[in-house]
């Protein structure tokens, strides 16, 4: 099978000739042209010669006009729907469009979006968030619910440009929600399922995150998703066949992502072993639990991709 085929394999259910694998990183190339940030993960990809390309977006949603920082009901107003051609947005795109321009024929690119309250919280709100959930909820619900038009018109425009589809990260636990599972029902659950609607019949497929220790499992069948991807190796997750079965979705993980950095190769071939031993054979994409640090030596994870292609 070729990489396409082996993804296609795994959406249809069926067992592929060997589980797929991908991991990713931050480049940190927010301050480059979207063409120059292309031409790194050009590079990365062919170096690893992954099974599927998910692509990081650093590139983050821009600041109201006039504000540093949204901490009121008058600020949340200012926080509007923005378009995918907007100057910062529209870096991505341009990426995306060039990575799959180079490589595209060969493997699917998933592009990378946060939910609407990550777009806040990373850093137009940031710690002021949860008190705006307390002070301000209308308005802090209505600046989330323009977010998500705002993401879902982003996501289509990526799929235009050659995007297989997005991989959506939203947190969903209490160790990254103040509040809890009350903040979540009410501010972040109800975004991504409208945006995971909106983009369900324009992708080929998505992916949902959830970030996080000990993450929301209740409902989680709930969204219109045809991977769901977490940290399934922390002890307080989920293993991926108790997600198979809850939600009889696709699952992606199974790498311990704080085993990878200052690890021997027999120590990451062994925490790639486990792996694929928790993908089982069929209903599976092998990959990290969440983003690894770049500095990693490149040769020995070379070497770890090459032995989970020969196991």
């Amino acid at each position: 099978m070729n990489k396409k085929e082996r993804i296609d394999a795994v959406l249809a259910g069926k067992s592929p000739d060997r589980t797929p694998f991908t991991f990713w990183y931050h480049f940190g190339n927010q301050f480059t042209s979207g063409e120059a940030y292309a031409d790194t993960i050009i590079e990365f990809y062919k170096f690893f010669d992954l099974d599927l390309l998910k692509v990081m977006n650093d590139y983050h949603y821009p600041y109201p006009e006039g504000y540093d920082v949204v901490k009121d009901a008058e600020g949340l107003k200012k926080v509007g729907y923005v378009t995918p051609e907007d100057d910062t947005i529209i870096e991505q795109t341009k990426a995306i469009k060039k990575i799959v321009h180079a490589v595209g024929d060969e493997v699917y690119v998933i592009d990378t979006q946060f939910d609407p309250w990550q777009q806040l919280v990373r850093h137009v709100c940031g710690e002021y968030q949860y008190g705006l959930t307390q002070t301000c909820e209308k308005e802090l619900l209505e600046a989330l619910d323009r977010l998500g038009d705002f993401v879902v018109d982003y996501v289509k425009a990526t799929v235009k440009a050659g995007a297989a589809g997005v991989f959506l990260a939203i947190q969903g636990s209490d160790e990254l929600v103040p509040g809890g599972y009350e903040t979540y029902l009410k501010f972040i659950k109800p975004q991504t399922i409208k945006i995971l609607n909106a983009i369900k019949d324009v992708s080929k497929f998505n992916v949902l995150h959830i970030c996080g220790q000990s993450i929301y499992t209740e409902g989680m069948e709930d969204y219109p998703v045809d991977v769901i991807s977490y940290a399934d190796r922390s002890e307080t997750n989920p293993s991926l066949q108790e997600v198979k079965d809850k939600t009889g979705k696709i699952v992606m993980g199974g790498m311990d992502q704080l085993k990878v950095s200052r690890a021997s190769l027999d120590a990451l071939n062994e925490n790639a072993d486990i792996m694929l031993k928790e993908c089982g054979k069929s209903k599976a994409i092998a990959a990290i639990g969440c983003s690894i640090p770049c500095e990693n030596d490149t040769t020995v994870l070379k070497k770890m991709v090459e032995h989970i292609k020969n196991s």
